[in-house]
């Protein structure tokens, strides 16, 4: 008996599948991968969101109790801003901007006794929280830990520190 030759048919359905073959091979590694990533996310501590909430979107300006930069240096030169470091006492013995009061924020309760009749609490000031960037949280912790010490008009610089010296704007540097 003699072989049968492939018909066109045939010939025809094992190309097609080849040529399908490794889109779906990269499909099928893709999602794979993701879902590698997804669970390797729920898992860790530090969850990047799937979703971000408000208080994650890197635009922290856009918050209510936020002062830009630019408001800061307005009112540090008009004197009508009262400005607190958030930061250690020795990232502010290091270097803090002019004028500042250091209230760490982990700190807090021990220190809040000597600080609290320096800060100003009128309607016409603003007191100033800050420390290193954007990404440190002791700012907005102390901003409200104040608020819960009955504090108003505290706003958070979350440009703070890094943003500040970038910037050129008068400092008090111990470093040396």
């Amino acid at each position: 008996m003699e072989k049968e030759k492939p018909t066109r048919k045939v010939v025809l359905r094992s190309y097609v599948g080849s040529r399908l073959a490794v889109p779906l091979q990269a499909l099928i590694i893709i999602l794979l991968a993701s879902l590698l990533g997804i669970g390797s996310n729920l898992i860790r501590k530090d969850r990047i969101p799937f979703i971000p909430q408000p208080s994650d979107v890197s635009g922290k300006e856009k918050a209510d109790n936020a002062v830009t930069l630019a408001e800061a240096k307005e009112r540090f030169d008009s004197g009508m801003g009262f400005f607190i470091d958030a930061r250690s006492a020795d990232a502010y013995r290091k270097g803090h901007i002019l004028n500042a009061v250091s209230l760490p924020e982990e700190d807090f309760e021990n220190r809040i006794a000597e600080v609290k009749d320096l800060i100003p609490d009128s309607s016409e000031f603003i007191v100033i929280v800050y420390c290193d960037g954007e990404e440190c949280e002791a700012s907005d912790k102390l901003e409200k830990k104040l608020e819960g010490y009955g504090y108003k008009n505290i706003r958070v610089f979350f440009g703070g520190w890094n943003e500040w010296v970038k910037a050129g704007y008068p400092i008090e540097d111990r470093s040396e």
